[in-house]
């Protein structure tokens, strides 16, 4: 059985929209009552027959591409194991603060020295240490030096995902509709049918992003000399605000600063200048975090005007 992500996520579409056509098809509502609940046991039984599916559809999505737990399952439980799973499999990338998360790392492998930080911290707590993180800063210098030998991105991505022809997503739906008893028709349009939508769907947002790019270009017209440039002294800076875990080993706190390649356990690129124990993303305080802000304005039209707008909710997600 392929472990891809993309063919465990369609089967999971195709089960989905089979399952929410079992639950609100009007057919119960219009059956006689003498056959009614012959008509509610069969549709049940069908019901059950699906979760069952999609349960096991979820099982098979890699767990390593979003929990935290499944990197512990791989991996022995040992500080330093978990150290150097984070060091060699995930990527420095420049940024400023927290934006992915442990999850969100996991997700894509990549991450500035926080998010990444965030990730091993959270490793090491699930099996039992004591940890905290440090924050210190890197020398203009030392910055240049880190991104300099820091792993490249390949050029596919960290995670590459993997295509699934139609001719493998719709095998794996037969054999589902066998397994499970299922109806391989209803699977299979089900699939088509949401392959075509998200087709649309891609096509309209492609089709907008190239038009408002071209719309606040001509906007904000031509670079300046000498942006590029700068972008890059932009991106260097925001590496010497660096983050790494410290590890409490009885009396004394281990560092555990995954930046450079091969770099060894009890080492940090930089000195602390303070610590911060975290166990949720809201710990680090809304200065290290990338947040958004959602307001939900109230306007009423009556007798051909428009009233004052008002502000009648703010919401704000952290990332």
């Amino acid at each position: 059985m392929s472990g891809s992500i993309a063919s465990r996520f369609t089967v999971h579409v195709a089960l989905c929209v089979l399952v929410l056509n079992l639950a609100l098809t009007p057919e119960l509502a219009a059956a006689r009552t003498a056959d009614a609940q012959a008509a509610i046991d069969a549709r049940l039984d069908q019901l059950e027959r699906a979760f069952d599916a999609l349960e096991r559809a979820a099982a098979e999505i890699p767990r390593d591409t979003f929990d935290p737990e499944a990197i512990i399952d791989l991996v022995d439980p040992e500080a330093e194991a978990l150290f150097e799973w984070v060091r060699d499999n995930t990527y420095l990338v420049p940024y400023q603060g927290a934006l992915r998360g442990p999850v969100g790392v996991l997700m894509d492998r990549m991450g500035n020295s926080l998010d990444r930080a965030l990730l091993l911290n959270t490793l090491l707590q699930q099996v039992g240490y004591e940890t905290r993180l440090a924050n210190g800063r890197l020398t203009p210098e030392a910055a240049r030096d880190l991104m300099g030998f820091a792993r490249p991105v390949p050029a596919g991505g960290a995670l590459p995902e993997e295509t699934v022809s139609e001719e493998q997503a719709i095998s794996e739906l037969r054999r589902y509709a066998a397994d499970f008893g299922l109806d391989e028709k209803a699977l299979i349009d089900g699939h088509r049918d949401t392959t075509r939508e998200q087709e649309r769907f891609r096509s309209e947002a492609q089709k907008r992003v190239r038009e408002q790019t071209q719309f606040l270009a001509d906007l904000i017209g031509p670079a300046p000399e000498g942006a590029a440039e700068d972008l890059g002294r932009r991106q260097l800076a925001t590496l010497e605000d660096h983050w790494w875990v410290q590890m409490q080993d009885g009396q004394r706190w281990i560092d555990l600063d995954p930046s450079y390649p091969n770099a060894p356990a009890n080492w940090s690129a930089t000195t602390s200048r303070r610590t911060l124990t975290v166990e949720k993303l809201s710990d680090l305080g809304t200065s290290s975090l990338h947040t958004v802000q959602i307001r939900l304005i109230l306007e009423c039209w009556e007798g051909g005007k428009c009233f004052p707008s008002a502000e009648v909710g703010q919401f704000r997600a952290l990332s």
